[in-house]
C-alpha cells in the first residue's frame, strides 16, 4: 500500500509526502526491498545523495545479489565524485552475474572517462556479445567511436541501435553529433529534432541545435 502510494505521489511531484509514505512502509517492514529502492531513488531526485546511498546500502544487505541496488548506488557515487566506489559497485555485480549488460556498459563508461579506451571498448564488445538486442549498448559504443573520431564505426552502431529500438531518443542525439562531425548540419538537425520528438530535453542539446545553423 505505502509503496504504491509513494510512487503515485512521486510521479505527481509530491516528493515530501512520497518520502513519508515510503518511510512508513519501511518502518512496518524493513525487509521490503522495493520500498528502500524507491526511497533511495526519491532521495537521489531530491539531491540527498548520502541518504540515497544509505537506503541502497541497506537494500544490498538484505538482498546482496540484487543488481539494481548496486547500479543505483554506483550512479549516486558518481554524482558525488566517488568514481572508485562507483566502479567497485559495478564490479560487485559482475562477480555474481558476469554478463550483466548494465554493469558492463556502466563500467565501460567509467573506464572511458578515465582514458582507458581499449579496456572500455572490450567491455562494450563483451556486453554486445552477451546481449546483442540491447540498443543502449550500441549507442554507448558509438559514442566511444565518435570521440575516437572513428565515424564510420560510430554510424554503424547508431544505425543498429535505431533498428533495435527506434524510440530510444539518446541514439538520435549521438547520430546528430556524428553528422555534425561529418559536416552534415541539416541531417544532424533532423536527428536532434527527432530526439526531442521522442522525449529528449531540448535545453540539453540547445548548443547542438545552434551549431546546425
Amino acid at each position: 500500500m505505502y509503496n504504491n502510494l509513494g510512487t503515485i505521489q512521486r510521479r505527481n511531484g509530491d516528493y515530501k509526502n512520497a518520502l513519508n509514505s515510503y518511510s512508513k512502509g519501511i518502518k512496518f517492514d524493513r525487509t521490503k526491498i522495493m520500498l528502500l529502492q524507491n526511497r533511495g531513488t526519491l532521495k537521489k531526485l531530491m539531491q540527498d545523495y548520502k541518504g540515497a546511498i544509505k537506503d541502497f546500502s541497506e537494500a544490498i544487505k538484505i538482498a546482496p545479489n540484487d543488481e539494481q541496488n548496486y547500479i543505483e548506488r554506483s550512479g549516486v557515487k558518481r554524482l558525488l565524485g566517488d568514481i572508485e566506489g562507483a566502479q567497485s559497485d559495478l564490479e560487485s555485480i559482475l562477480k555474481f552475474d558476469s554478463s550483466n549488460y548494465k554493469a558492463l556498459s556502466s563500467l565501460a563508461n567509467i573506464l572511458r572517462h578515465k582514458g582507458k579506451v581499449n579496456e572500455a571498448l572490450q567491455l562494450y564488445n563483451m556486453s554486445i556479445e552477451a546481449h546483442p538486442q540491447v540498443a543502449s549498448i550500441y549507442n554507448n559504443r558509438a559514442d566511444l567511436f565518435l570521440h575516437n573520431k572513428d565515424y564510420d564505426k560510430a554510424m554503424r552502431d547508431v544505425e543498429q541501435s535505431i533498428i533495435l529500438d527506434p524510440d530510444y531518443e539518446r541514439t538520435y542525439v549521438t547520430k546528430g553529433e556524428i553528422l555534425l562531425k561529418l559536416n552534415k548540419p541539416n541531417e544532424a538537425y533532423e536527428c536532434f529534432n527527432k530526439a526531442i520528438e521522442k522525449g529528449f530535453d531540448r535545453e540539453t542539446i540547445s548548443d547542438y541545435l545552434k551549431n546546425c545553423k
